[in-house]
Order: structure tokens, then sequence, then C-alpha cells
């Protein structure tokens, strides 16, 4: 939620302040970027999410989440232990 709130908000101040100031862009053209934003910010926040959830997390040597893959094949073999 904070990346949203980045990617999102501060070139949305940004570009509201140059439409104040300026007056060289249009409410069309700033609803544009704004629209514009909002997907680029959802995709990127999207992207983040799913990338950092995906993963097994070891912190100090510790698993703190494991997923479980299933595989439809098992092979099953014998161990030799040589002490």
């Amino acid at each position: 939620m904070i990346l949203f709130s980045v990617v999102f908000l501060i070139p949305l101040v940004f570009a509201i302040g140059w439409f104040l100031i300026s007056k060289e862009i249009c409410w069309k053209e700033l609803g544009i970027m704004a629209f514009m934003l909002l997907i680029v910010a959802g995709i990127s926040a999207g992207i983040c999410y799913h990338s950092n959830t995906s993963d097994t997390e070891v912190w100090n040597g510790i698993i703190t989440k494991k997923e479980k893959e299933w595989t439809s094949c098992e092979h099953s073999y014998q161990s030799t232990i040589i002490k």
C-alpha cells in the first residue's frame, strides 16, 4: 500500500501543482494523466506484492514461510549411508 501511495500520489501532487501554476495543461489532460498514474501504480504494486509473497523467506537462518510444491510424479529410491 505504501508503494502504491508513493508511485501514485507524489506524481499526482506535482501534476496538480503544475496544472494550478502554469495553466499549460487542461483538466482533461490532468484526468488522463491521473488515470494512467493509477494504472501504473496498480500494476507496480501488484508486481511487488506478488513477487514478495511467493518466495520462501529465511531470516537469521530460520524459515519464516515455506510453500509446498506438489508434483504429479514421484520417484522413490534407495539411499545408502556410508559411515
